[in-house]
């Protein structure tokens, strides 16, 4: 009875686990990088994106064999019956046994160390390329890092007219806007894709603010 609902359900479990981590030890090298900077961009991308599912497929299904072992230890410990604990006993010896539960847990916990330490490095190569290529930082959520298209300077005239400040101070209400923190701007080119990025999205596109808050960018470019 042991074997059919522990014994079986963790050594399928515990062969499982290390089949994904010898399939996934080829994502802790770092690949060739190509010549082109956008295909090596992509490249990169495409590389966090496997190891970040190598991670938690190895994940799932390692907690998943502990919860096993877990579930099987605590009946272990709550059966009254000396028979069923010698069975249960016996199961646990004979799994580690046949399949080395033990040690493939250590191997897959090893193998997820060294997926995060090239998820880290290609996280750092992926900024860095996207600095490379022009592509403005615009936000990290928890599953990684999103670029535009950089934002060419060009000596154009603004033919855009001054919004109503009567709705927008209706807008405004009577709700202070936030306090928003931006890039610091030196006026090279690269600090100002930053700043921009930034500033059109706090600052520029929101109707809500006071027309007086769209002098910022001059003001401290030196325009």
């Amino acid at each position: 009875m042991e074997s059919i609902l522990y014994g079986k359900p963790i050594s399928n479990g515990v062969i499982t686990l290390k089949s994904l981590v010898e399939n996934f030890k080829e994502y802790t090298k770092p690949p060739q990088p190509a010549q082109d900077d956008e295909e090596q961009y992509e490249q990169t991308l495409q590389a966090i994106d496997l190891i970040k599912g190598s991670i938690s497929q190895i994940k799932s299904t390692k907690n998943e064999l502990m919860s096993l072992v877990e579930k099987m230890k605590s009946d272990y410990d709550t059966t009254k019956s000396r028979d069923d604990k010698k069975n249960i006993l016996q199961e646990l010896e004979k799994v580690e046994e046949e399949v080395k539960y033990t040690a493939v847990l250590n191997e897959a916990t090893e193998m997820i160390l060294m997926l995060n330490t090239r998820l880290t490095e290609a996280g750092s190569n992926e900024r860095r390329l996207a600095r490379k290529l022009g592509k403005v930082f615009q936000s990290q959520g928890p599953l990684g890092n999103s670029y535009a298209p950089s934002i060419k300077l060009e000596n154009t005239t603004n033919n855009t007219t001054e919004p109503d400040l009567s709705e927008t101070r209706q807008l405004s209400g009577t709700i202070p806007p936030p306090r928003i923190t931006l890039p610091k701007l030196y006026g090279d080119e690269q600090t100002f894709l930053e700043f921009w990025a930034a500033y059109e999205t706090l600052v520029h596109n929101k109707r809500a603010l006071t027309g007086e808050y769209n002098c910022y960018p001059k003001t401290t470019s030196g325009w």
